[in-house]
């Protein structure tokens, strides 16, 4: 990832020649702020009832990830936030939403 970051920011100072200043280090440390904070506390804001999403929780004191969604469906058990809950002592902490991917011939 580090390398395809690395490749995006020299092409982005190649396409933008009218710059008095290389954009690359600025470039990388926006990419990887934005990679690092993809992130989103369930204590600052749930996603909407059924979205799919990417869940963190813990679980017997170690860090897993699944896919989830909040449901306000009265016969599906559910955590203090409404995430179906799959292993009842489990605690969800942070979510993100499930990246797209698009086929872009630009794409390495």
């Amino acid at each position: 990832m580090k390398e395809k970051i690395k490749k995006a920011a020299i092409k982005y100072d190649l396409e933008h020649p009218y710059l008095f200043f290389s954009a690359s280090d600025h470039f990388i440390k926006g990419a990887n702020w934005a990679l690092s904070h993809q992130w989103i506390s369930v204590e600052e804001q749930l996603p909407p009832f059924e979205q799919d999403v990417i869940v963190h929780y813990k679980w017997r004191n170690a860090e897993h990830y699944r896919f989830g969604h909040r449901t306000e469906n009265p016969n599906v058990i559910v955590d203090k936030y409404g995430f179906a809950n799959c292993i009842n002592d489990e605690i969800i902490t942070h979510w993100m939403s499930v990246p797209i991917f698009k086929e872009d011939e630009d794409r390495d």
